[in-house]
């Protein structure tokens, strides 16, 4: 007899409560002169939601869906305000995204080409770690899922530090692991294409400063980021992570996994051709002015046709439960402007934050910081990121800052994985790499990337100038 997940356990029942009284409570509010009682449910319902989230008092996908009920019964938007974002383009970016995503990793294509790649570079240490390096750049705008890229390169980073005699928590495997995390792990955000993250940041931000962004715009405004993540990120691995004794593969050791893989079938080359029209079209919108989304549902439509994306696969590749956290996001993200209630907390913190936004520098040190802190006490990094945007939304709009370079910031920062519970992806890698390296051996790389993250940012702002986002 099939048993039945209790939910409702007395500790969540409590969390619960907790949520529902301070969300109640700021419900019947006395609103402020600017605001109507509908923004004052609205920050109720939200701030009880997120209460509830972070303490884990029921699934995120559930919690989003009551918080979106809430929002309709209690009049704070319409049924087609609140649910509209699923008839929106983001969703429907990041829906065929995902079934893209699978299709890449059940074909194998993407493991062949990161085979082939990681064989033209030597067998020396700082030769693969430079092979890791590539093989993840070229990687990384071909799938938008950061977990899929990880089940093709951790297993095969592992068999590598075996095979080359670096032991299990060593420097020298903890150093091929990190140089593959940077690159499929980290690196995947700077890409229009590389990240399912990408389609939601932009679902955030109002549709005239969507309309920006597009395959090539997106890489101009990452790329002094992404330029930096590599250089730093390449000398401090080989510094802190060389080994005492260098070792190397044995030779040939890549090219005869992949000859063992057999010649291209013909999924593979099908799969190929098809997602190279996808990034095609995504790349040329400039000039044909077809919507992404669209792209992204024909290129589906034709693996399907192919015979490569399944009916099951609609139920296994989707998440729909985080889609349903995702449509609360972008429902949010709406009302906040609908409500005014960004007009109302610059009217707040405008004495307080505009200096910040008088030097460029100092704005992305506090942001930076500020989502460092937060992700201790707040697991999800999309929820950091709506906070961070609501508060800071309207003063980046009367600066005439693109709100995207706000979500952006705060999401990518909050990537950190200097303790297990920050990062479920990190340990999932670590995990497909046969736990190659422990936690405390990740740490140097951990506490590096805080500031070469941050340096990142700060070499942003002369090209985002140029571009006209500030």
């Amino acid at each position: 007899m099939e048993q039945r997940e209790k939910l409702l356990t007395t500790p969540a029942i409590i969390k619960l409560a907790i949520s529902f009284a301070i969300g109640l409570y700021i419900c019947m509010m006395t609103p402020p002169p600017t605001l109507g009682p509908a923004a004052m449910r609205f920050m109720g319902i939200f701030i009880g939601a997120m209460l509830a989230m972070v303490l884990r008092a029921l699934p995120e996908w559930m919690i989003s869906l009551i918080a979106l009920l809430f929002l309709v019964i209690f009049n704070v938007g319409t049924f087609t305000t609140v649910f509209g974002p699923f008839a929106g383009t983001s969703i429907w970016l990041i829906i065929p995204a995902f079934g893209i995503a699978a299709v890449m990793a059940k074909t194998g294509l993407l493991k062949r080409i990161a085979l082939f790649i990681l064989s033209l570079f030597p067998e020396s240490f700082r030769g693969q770690i430079s092979a890791l390096f590539v093989s993840g750049i070229v990687i990384s705008p071909l799938i938008p899922s950061t977990l899929a890229k990880m089940s093709i390169f951790a297993p095969f980073t592992a068999s590598m530090a075996n095979e080359m005699g670096y032991e299990k928590g060593s420097k020298g495997a903890a150093g091929l692991f990190q140089a593959q995390w940077c690159s499929a792990g980290l690196l995947g955000y700077a890409f229009y294409s590389g990240s399912f993250a990408v389609f939601m940041l932009l679902g955030l931000i109002p549709k005239d400063q969507q309309a920006f962004f597009n395959w090539v715009s997106w890489f101009q405004t990452c790329l002094p980021w992404l330029l930096t993540m590599i250089v730093l990120s390449y000398i401090f691995i080989m510094i802190a992570y060389k080994p005492e004794k260098e070792l190397q593969l044995t030779k040939g050791y890549t090219k005869n996994v992949l000859k063992e893989m057999g010649p291209m079938s013909a999924n593979e080359k099908i799969a190929g051709i098809i997602l190279a029209l996808i990034l095609l079209g995504w790349m040329t919108q400039t000039w044909h002015k077809v919507d992404a989304s669209l792209i992204a549902i024909a290129g589906l439509c034709l693996y399907a046709v192919a015979g490569l994306f399944k009916k099951e696969d609609v139920a296994t590749a989707v998440p729909w439960s985080d889609l349903i956290y995702m449509l609360l996001i972008f429902s949010v993200a709406a009302l906040i402007g609908t409500l005014k209630i960004n007009v109302w907390l610059q009217g707040i913190l405008d004495p307080i934050l505009s200096p910040l936004f008088a030097n460029t520098y100092l704005l992305i040190l506090a942001i930076v910081v500020v989502t460092y802190i937060l992700r201790f006490f707040i697991l999800s990094q999309f929820t950091i990121a709506i906070v961070v945007y609501a508060v800071l939304s309207g003063l980046a709009n009367a600066a005439g800052m693109n709100g995207l370079l706000i979500v952006l910031i705060t999401y990518i920062s909050g990537n950190i994985f200097m303790f297990d519970f920050q990062n479920i992806v990190y340990v999932t890698a670590r995990t497909s790499s046969r736990n190659m390296v422990d936690q405390k051996r990740t740490l140097p790389y951990a506490t590096a990337w805080l500031f070469i993250n941050l340096l990142g940012w700060w070499a942003s702002v002369p090209v985002w100038r140029a571009l006209g986002l500030m």
